[in-house]
């Protein structure tokens, strides 16, 4: 009987970054190759089925590994740069160019990295699945504004802005970051508010960028109709209707994920 770790590979459906047809197929084909006893499944087709496997492999960029990140609870996570000169991906340590078979065997053994995730509660009832990057309230149609009440801590005022992200601190690394926001070190227990382009607000000074605790989290409350929320990057978009209360808490179980030095493995 064999011990070796079940290991399932997600990619995305079709070639992504201007990759050609041919270049993403050569690619996938390279990793197949790579991890032989892999499952391989399309993005498309994820379950929560996903959570049986020893080990999740996710070929493309943070996109993919979030998409992925969603349906495990304790399965560890690895995150492979599918096209790195087209990619970020600040989630993803492994670049497939780099790959090697020695390399690609010594992935399943390497050291777990927990990284926190936030549950979004509506009116204190879990909506979603537990995210990793960040939570974006705004309103629908993302060229209009949107109205709300934001409550951090004993500080409540109304806004008029482009809309709120309450990121992880992963996530601070990603759009919080674009939009202003100070980075959060990957191993903070805080969390990150950031307002997006305020228009107006009730108070002097704004409320603008703020961390907090996973216990003592900000609330938002839409003051119009048409309002939305986007769970990592829209992954999981769901309406938020005016007088129900938006939060966020501590998902129990955090993502583990798996990094690795590859210079450090290359030059040994």
């Amino acid at each position: 009987m064999s011990n070796d770790p079940r290991l399932a590979l997600v990619f995305p459906d079709r070639h992504e970054h201007g990759a050609s047809p041919a270049a993403f197929r050569d690619a996938l084909a390279r990793l197949t190759r790579l991890f032989p006893g892999a499952t391989c499944i399309p993005r498309a087709r994820l379950t929560p089925r996903l959570d049986e496997f020893d080990l999740v492999l996710t070929a493309g960029g943070d996109g993919t590994l979030l998409d992925a990140a969603q349906y495990l609870t304790d399965t560890p996570i690895c995150g492979i740069r599918l096209f790195p000169d087209r990619s970020v991906g600040y989630l993803c340590t492994l670049d497939a160019d780099a790959l090697s078979p020695e390399l690609a065997d010594a992935i399943p053994g390497l050291p777990r990295h927990p990284l926190m995730r936030f549950e979004c509660l509506i009116d204190g009832i879990p909506s979603g699945p537990p995210f990793l990057n960040d939570l974006l309230m705004a309103h629908a149609c993302p060229a209009r504004a949107s109205r709300y009440r934001i409550t951090l801590r004993d500080a409540s005022q109304t806004q008029c802005s482009s809309g709120v992200w309450i990121a992880t601190p992963s996530g601070s690394h990603a759009a919080t970051a674009a939009a202003g926001a100070p980075p959060l070190p990957a191993a903070s227990p805080l969390g990150l508010l950031c307002v997006r382009e305020l228009c107006r607000s009730s108070a002097t000074p704004p409320l603008r960028t703020a961390t907090f605790s996973p216990d003592c989290p900000p609330t938002l409350e839409p003051c119009a109709a048409n309002h939305r929320v986007f769970l990592d990057g829209g992954l999981t978009r769901f309406d938020l209707h005016p007088s129900q209360i938006l939060s966020v808490r501590r998902a129990p179980h955090p993502i583990q994920v798996l990094h690795i030095d590859t210079q450090s493995h290359i030059n040994t």
